[in-house]
This record gives C-alpha cells, structure tokens and sequence, in this order.
C-alpha cells in the first residue's frame, strides 16, 4: 500500500506557516507523503524566485519519508483544482489569509473551490486572534452530514480526539418537517437528513469513548456554529453544507466559524478519497503533469 498524499498549496505567508503544526501532526501518524506546492504568477524571474522560496519553506518537512516540492506557473485558483482533480489528495492545508499575508491566494473562493470542484478534504482555520498558536486540542467535534460514508467521517473525527486525549462531540443540527399547510408537525423529533435513530444509536455503540452528544435544529450553518461553541470545539469535522455559504460571488467559508479560529476539517459532498481505493491508486502516484520540481 502506497502512502496517501497530503497537499500544501503555500504562499509562504504567516498564515501558512502557522499551519505546519497540524501537518506535521498529520505526517506523524500512518505512512503519507507530503507535496509543497506554490502557484507563481508566470515568467522567468517571477519562477526563479518562487522556486527560492520554495526550496527554503517548512525545511523540516524534508526529513519526512515522503516529501516533494512542486511549481506551477498560472491562476492559483484554477491550478491547485486541477492538481486536486489530477492526483487525488486524501486532505488538502489552506488556512485563512491574514493581515500581511504576501500573494493573498488565501480567500474563501479559493478554499470553497478545493471542496466544491476539486472534490476534497479541506483543513483551514479561521484568522481569529485569539487561536491557539501551540495547537492544543481539547475538544473534537464531528457535525453528522448524512454523507453516503458518514459513519467513517465520525470514526475518523473520533479517532482524532482519542489521540489526542481530548473529549469528542457528536453536533447534530436538523430542520423541523412541515406538513402541507406549513405548519410545524406536532411530535417534533430531532431526525438528521438521511440517517435514522438507530443508525445514529449503532454509531455511539461502536465509539472508542461515549461523545457528547449536542442537538440543534434549524439553519445548517448558522446553527453549527453554536453547537461549536457549546462544545468549546478546537478541531472540528464538518461537511460542505455547513461550511460553504452562498454569496454573489459564489461560495465563501462560513464566516461565524472562520471568526472562532477554530481548525476545520469540511467533507466534500462527493465520494472522499479513501471510499474509492481503485482511483487513489491508479492516480495518487501519476507524474504531476507541468510540474518544476525543486531539488
């Protein structure tokens, strides 16, 4: 079995050096391999320099087992949702833009395409002030999304909390059913889109540790950012209709959890990578098409 690909797209701003706490963290455990990868505005001098900065970002991560670094000439935007779509990475690490960022690729459309249109995992975290720069991890929240592999979502959220001795969260947040007139039905149950009671039952039997279990009802992500906050989540796993908000310009991370600084993990709606294991292996370790690799 070939080791699963994490991607760091960087602009080598603050914001992605604070970021390298919870990747290394994430190379730590089970055998993956990392890519660094820049996206530089295109020419000569412009790729001379990015790959200078390349070669002298996150030094540690070269004495990981499996590293490489990667440039790309274009729109960031464009090409880090190819490289999604092209090698199939298990997560992808893009925090928010901060204050002095350098090439401002950090926006809430960039995060929001990873997940809408390239299909995968995200880890961001928001630029709030008061977030924990020594990464301690307390609490682990899962949101139910109703996913086709949910059940996995949750064992991965609760695996995650175990290893870190922190306490875990099951976050269920539901819209009441109307009956025809428009009236709210008179025997109101908290039953999350497309998973049962029992199914929910089964879930907290099969846990390493009984969660905590919190229960909302009404707008996706409006209501998940107070259960975060009832649960004093520092890393929360949650899905694309809770994290991804329309707007005009398309689709934005959810602002109320941005502000929380709290880290992220957004399930795309689509298969993830490891529910197809054909692909990922056909794929994951495919040349990198146009890709100038630093040495």
């Amino acid at each position: 079995m070939r080791p699963r690909t994490l991607l760091f797209p960087t602009d080598f701003s603050e914001a992605s050096r604070q970021a390298i706490p919870a990747i290394a963290e994430w190379m730590g455990h089970e055998d993956r391999r990392l890519i660094l990868l820049h996206v530089h505005a295109p020419g000569q001098r412009e790729e001379r320099r990015a790959r200078q900065q390349l070669d002298e970002f996150f030094a540690e991560a070269d004495g990981f087992s499996h590293c490489e670094r990667a440039l790309i000439g274009g729109d960031p935007r464009r090409e880090i949702v190819k490289v999604c779509r092209d090698i199939r990475p298990e997560i992808v690490f893009a925090p928010a833009a901060r204050p002095g960022g350098i090439s401002g690729i950090w926006n809430r459309s960039l995060r929001a395409a990873i997940v809408r249109d390239g299909a995968t995992r995200l880890w961001t975290r928001g630029c709030a002030p008061h977030g924990r720069p020594d990464r301690r991890v307390e609490n682990v929240a899962y949101a139910l999304t109703g996913h086709p592999g949910w059940v996995r979502e949750a064992h991965l959220a609760a695996r995650t909390a175990q290893r870190f001795g922190a306490q875990f969260h099951l976050l269920c947040v539901t819209r009441p059913e109307e009956v025809h007139d428009g009236t709210l039905p008179s025997d109101l149950r908290f039953v999350h889109p497309g998973i049962g009671e029992g199914e929910i039952r089964r879930l907290v039997e099969s846990l390493p540790a009984l969660p905590s279990i919190h229960l909302s009802m009404g707008d996706d992500a409006r209501e998940l950012s107070r259960l975060v906050r009832d649960s004093s989540a520092d890393l929360v796993f949650a899905g694309e209709r809770h994290m991804l908000m329309a707007n005009l310009a398309g689709y934005r991370i959810n602002p109320e959890i941005e502000s929380m600084g709290c880290e992220v993990i957004c399930f795309p709606e689509r298969a993830p990578v490891e529910m197809l294991p054909d692909v990922r292996e056909a794929r994951n370790f495919a040349m990198l098409p146009n890709y100038v690799r630093g040495d």
